[in-house]
Protein backbone atom coordinates (compact mmCIF):
# COMPACT_ATOMS: atom_id res chain seq x y z
CA UNK A 1 0.00 0.00 0.00
CA UNK A 2 1.12 3.54 -0.88
CA UNK A 3 1.60 6.01 1.83
CA UNK A 4 1.34 9.54 0.96
CA UNK A 5 4.28 11.28 2.51
CA UNK A 6 4.52 15.28 2.99
CA UNK A 7 7.66 17.28 3.46
CA UNK A 8 8.57 20.85 5.00
CA UNK A 9 11.93 22.38 5.45
CA UNK A 10 13.52 23.38 8.42
CA UNK A 11 16.48 25.83 8.19
CA UNK A 12 19.45 24.91 9.82
CA UNK A 13 21.19 28.11 10.49
CA UNK A 14 25.01 27.40 10.87
CA UNK A 15 27.49 29.87 12.20
CA UNK A 16 28.55 30.81 9.26
CA UNK A 17 26.12 33.26 7.42
CA UNK A 18 24.57 30.40 5.16
CA UNK A 19 21.26 28.41 5.33
CA UNK A 20 21.14 24.45 4.71
CA UNK A 21 17.61 22.42 3.93
CA UNK A 22 16.55 19.45 5.38
CA UNK A 23 13.96 17.77 4.30
CA UNK A 24 11.62 16.47 7.52
CA UNK A 25 9.41 13.18 6.16
CA UNK A 26 6.04 13.07 7.80
CA UNK A 27 3.58 10.18 8.03
CA UNK A 28 -0.02 11.28 7.26
CA UNK A 29 -2.70 10.13 10.14
CA UNK A 30 0.44 9.21 12.58
CA UNK A 31 0.73 10.62 15.54
CA UNK A 32 3.84 11.40 14.76
CA UNK A 33 6.36 12.18 12.38
CA UNK A 34 9.63 10.38 11.58
CA UNK A 35 13.25 12.00 10.52
CA UNK A 36 15.04 8.81 9.54
CA UNK A 37 14.15 7.32 12.23
CA UNK A 38 11.70 4.58 13.83
CA UNK A 39 12.31 5.05 17.39
CA UNK A 40 9.24 6.80 19.05
CA UNK A 41 11.53 8.45 21.49
CA UNK A 42 13.46 10.47 18.99
CA UNK A 43 9.86 12.31 18.29
CA UNK A 44 7.82 12.68 21.15
CA UNK A 45 8.73 16.03 22.69
CA UNK A 46 9.00 16.91 26.75
CA UNK A 47 5.39 17.82 27.62
CA UNK A 48 5.85 21.40 29.57
CA UNK A 49 3.54 22.70 32.49
CA UNK A 50 1.97 24.71 29.75
CA UNK A 51 -1.91 24.94 31.70
CA UNK A 52 0.25 26.21 35.00
CA UNK A 53 2.64 28.79 32.91
CA UNK A 54 0.41 30.29 30.77
CA UNK A 55 -1.92 32.18 33.20
CA UNK A 56 0.98 33.72 34.04
CA UNK A 57 3.14 34.04 30.61
CA UNK A 58 -0.23 35.44 28.23
CA UNK A 59 0.11 38.55 30.55
CA UNK A 60 2.75 39.32 28.69
CA UNK A 61 2.34 38.37 24.94
CA UNK A 62 -0.67 38.88 22.68
CA UNK A 63 -2.03 36.33 20.01
CA UNK A 64 -0.89 39.01 17.40
CA UNK A 65 2.77 39.18 18.49
CA UNK A 66 6.00 38.42 16.76
CA UNK A 67 7.60 35.73 19.18
CA UNK A 68 10.92 34.31 18.85
CA UNK A 69 11.24 31.17 21.14
CA UNK A 70 14.29 30.15 22.74
CA UNK A 71 13.98 25.95 23.36
CA UNK A 72 12.62 23.62 21.27
CA UNK A 73 13.26 20.70 24.02
CA UNK A 74 9.35 20.84 24.93
CA UNK A 75 5.82 21.03 23.28
CA UNK A 76 6.04 24.67 24.90
CA UNK A 77 6.06 27.10 21.73
CA UNK A 78 3.94 24.44 20.12
CA UNK A 79 1.05 25.04 22.12
CA UNK A 80 0.95 28.75 22.46
CA UNK A 81 0.74 28.66 18.43
CA UNK A 82 -2.24 26.20 19.22
CA UNK A 83 -3.59 28.95 21.73
CA UNK A 84 -3.14 31.37 18.54
CA UNK A 85 -0.20 32.90 20.05
CA UNK A 86 1.81 34.25 16.68
CA UNK A 87 -1.47 33.71 14.42
CA UNK A 88 -3.52 36.69 14.36
CA UNK A 89 -2.89 39.52 12.07
CA UNK A 90 1.31 39.84 11.76
CA UNK A 91 1.88 37.89 14.47
CA UNK A 92 4.31 34.89 14.13
CA UNK A 93 6.46 32.36 16.00
CA UNK A 94 10.04 31.58 15.14
CA UNK A 95 11.91 28.89 17.56
CA UNK A 96 15.19 28.55 17.93
CA UNK A 97 17.58 26.28 19.31
CA UNK A 98 21.23 25.52 19.51
CA UNK A 99 20.62 21.85 19.49
CA UNK A 100 20.41 20.45 15.47
CA UNK A 101 18.37 17.53 16.67
CA UNK A 102 15.91 19.27 19.17
CA UNK A 103 15.03 21.33 16.22
CA UNK A 104 14.28 18.32 14.25
CA UNK A 105 12.21 16.53 16.57
CA UNK A 106 9.76 20.07 17.33
CA UNK A 107 9.81 20.21 13.45
CA UNK A 108 8.42 16.92 12.89
CA UNK A 109 6.03 17.36 16.02
CA UNK A 110 4.58 20.69 13.94
CA UNK A 111 5.05 18.61 10.73
CA UNK A 112 2.40 15.83 12.00
CA UNK A 113 -0.04 18.07 13.72
CA UNK A 114 -2.91 19.04 11.28
CA UNK A 115 -3.52 21.82 14.16
CA UNK A 116 -0.58 23.70 13.47
CA UNK A 117 -0.22 22.49 9.36
CA UNK A 118 -1.77 25.86 8.56
CA UNK A 119 0.34 28.20 10.72
CA UNK A 120 3.91 26.31 9.00
CA UNK A 121 2.84 26.03 5.20
CA UNK A 122 1.45 29.67 5.74
CA UNK A 123 5.40 30.59 7.72
CA UNK A 124 3.78 31.85 11.01
CA UNK A 125 5.27 28.85 12.82
CA UNK A 126 9.06 28.40 11.60
CA UNK A 127 12.07 26.34 13.67
CA UNK A 128 15.57 27.40 13.04
CA UNK A 129 19.02 25.76 14.90
CA UNK A 130 21.57 28.38 15.75
CA UNK A 131 24.45 28.88 18.12
CA UNK A 132 23.08 30.85 20.86
CA UNK A 133 25.66 33.01 21.16
CA UNK A 134 25.89 33.65 17.45
CA UNK A 135 22.42 34.22 15.42
CA UNK A 136 22.57 37.37 14.02
CA UNK A 137 20.61 36.35 11.26
CA UNK A 138 17.82 35.48 13.34
CA UNK A 139 18.48 38.59 15.82
CA UNK A 140 17.75 41.75 14.11
CA UNK A 141 17.54 44.75 15.66
CA UNK A 142 14.07 45.40 16.49
CA UNK A 143 12.57 42.68 14.64
CA UNK A 144 10.00 41.06 17.28
CA UNK A 145 7.22 42.00 19.83
CA UNK A 146 8.04 40.04 22.82
CA UNK A 147 10.83 36.62 23.30
CA UNK A 148 10.22 33.88 25.53
CA UNK A 149 12.80 31.73 27.16
CA UNK A 150 11.96 28.19 28.20
CA UNK A 151 15.44 27.03 29.64
CA UNK A 152 17.66 28.35 26.54
CA UNK A 153 19.56 30.36 28.13
CA UNK A 154 19.44 27.95 31.45
CA UNK A 155 22.11 25.65 28.97
CA UNK A 156 24.14 28.75 28.93
CA UNK A 157 24.52 29.24 32.43
CA UNK A 158 24.51 25.51 33.72
CA UNK A 159 25.71 22.36 32.85
CA UNK A 160 28.40 20.79 30.11
CA UNK A 161 28.13 23.51 27.92
CA UNK A 162 27.73 26.35 30.71
CA UNK A 163 29.52 29.57 29.45
CA UNK A 164 29.12 33.17 30.53
CA UNK A 165 30.28 34.65 27.94
CA UNK A 166 28.29 33.13 25.72
CA UNK A 167 25.31 34.07 27.99
CA UNK A 168 26.22 37.54 27.68
CA UNK A 169 26.69 37.41 23.55
CA UNK A 170 22.96 35.72 23.73
CA UNK A 171 21.48 38.45 26.53
CA UNK A 172 22.86 41.09 23.97
CA UNK A 173 21.11 39.30 20.94
CA UNK A 174 17.72 39.06 22.60
CA UNK A 175 17.97 42.39 23.40
CA UNK A 176 18.91 43.57 20.03
CA UNK A 177 15.69 42.09 18.73
CA UNK A 178 13.03 42.69 20.81
CA UNK A 179 11.92 46.17 20.17
CA UNK A 180 12.17 49.04 22.01
CA UNK A 181 9.96 49.12 25.85
CA UNK A 182 8.84 45.24 25.14
CA UNK A 183 9.56 41.98 27.06
CA UNK A 184 11.65 39.06 27.78
CA UNK A 185 10.19 36.56 29.58
CA UNK A 186 12.40 33.66 30.42
CA UNK A 187 10.94 29.98 32.51
CA UNK A 188 14.09 28.83 34.50
CA UNK A 189 15.19 26.17 36.77
CA UNK A 190 17.79 28.28 37.69
CA UNK A 191 17.80 30.31 41.32
CA UNK A 192 17.68 34.32 40.76
CA UNK A 193 21.18 34.75 41.87
CA UNK A 194 21.83 32.14 39.24
CA UNK A 195 19.71 33.13 36.15
CA UNK A 196 20.01 37.18 36.91
CA UNK A 197 23.59 37.92 37.41
CA UNK A 198 24.48 38.40 33.92
CA UNK A 199 21.76 40.96 32.99
CA UNK A 200 23.18 42.86 36.18
CA UNK A 201 26.25 43.06 33.76
CA UNK A 202 24.01 44.86 30.57
CA UNK A 203 22.92 48.29 30.53
CA UNK A 204 19.13 48.49 29.57
CA UNK A 205 17.27 45.43 31.15
CA UNK A 206 14.64 46.60 33.47
CA UNK A 207 13.84 43.90 35.72
CA UNK A 208 10.35 43.71 35.96
CA UNK A 209 9.68 40.22 38.36
CA UNK A 210 12.48 38.05 39.61
CA UNK A 211 11.13 34.51 39.83
CA UNK A 212 8.05 34.28 41.48
CA UNK A 213 5.26 35.23 39.92
CA UNK A 214 3.01 34.90 43.27
CA UNK A 215 -0.84 35.30 42.29
CA UNK A 216 -2.33 36.89 38.51
CA UNK A 217 -2.57 40.42 39.40
CA UNK A 218 -6.19 42.03 39.68
CA UNK A 219 -5.84 44.08 36.54
CA UNK A 220 -5.06 41.41 34.04
CA UNK A 221 -7.87 38.98 35.78
CA UNK A 222 -10.14 41.84 35.63
CA UNK A 223 -8.90 42.39 31.50
CA UNK A 224 -8.78 38.81 30.60
CA UNK A 225 -11.42 37.15 32.61
CA UNK A 226 -9.01 34.85 34.10
CA UNK A 227 -9.40 33.66 37.64
CA UNK A 228 -7.42 34.66 40.89
CA UNK A 229 -4.58 31.84 40.66
CA UNK A 230 -1.81 31.37 42.40
CA UNK A 231 1.35 30.38 41.20
CA UNK A 232 2.62 26.71 41.35
CA UNK A 233 5.94 27.22 39.71
CA UNK A 234 7.91 27.04 43.61
CA UNK A 235 5.97 23.45 43.32
CA UNK A 236 7.30 22.78 39.35
CA UNK A 237 10.70 23.64 40.42
CA UNK A 238 10.53 26.89 38.21
CA UNK A 239 11.31 30.39 38.30
CA UNK A 240 9.53 33.02 35.73
CA UNK A 241 11.93 36.16 34.94
CA UNK A 242 10.56 39.32 33.01
CA UNK A 243 12.82 42.05 31.74
CA UNK A 244 11.64 45.21 29.78
CA UNK A 245 14.15 46.49 26.87
CA UNK A 246 14.95 50.10 27.80
CA UNK A 247 17.74 50.53 25.16
CA UNK A 248 18.47 48.27 21.78
CA UNK A 249 20.67 50.78 20.06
Amino acid sequence: MMMMMSSICLLLLCTCTSFRTFKIVSVVNSKFSLFQSTNVEDVILERAPYDEIIPFLSEHIQLSDQILFLGSGSDMPLRLVQDGYGTKKTGFVTIVDSSVSSAKKIMNSADSDPSLEPFVKSGKLKVVSADFANMPQICKQSHYDAIVDYLGLDSLLSGPSASIPNALKCIDHLQNAVRLGNILVCISKLDPTTFCAPFEQRFGWVQELDGEPGEISAWYRGKSNILATSSRFKQLGLYMYVYTNTDNC
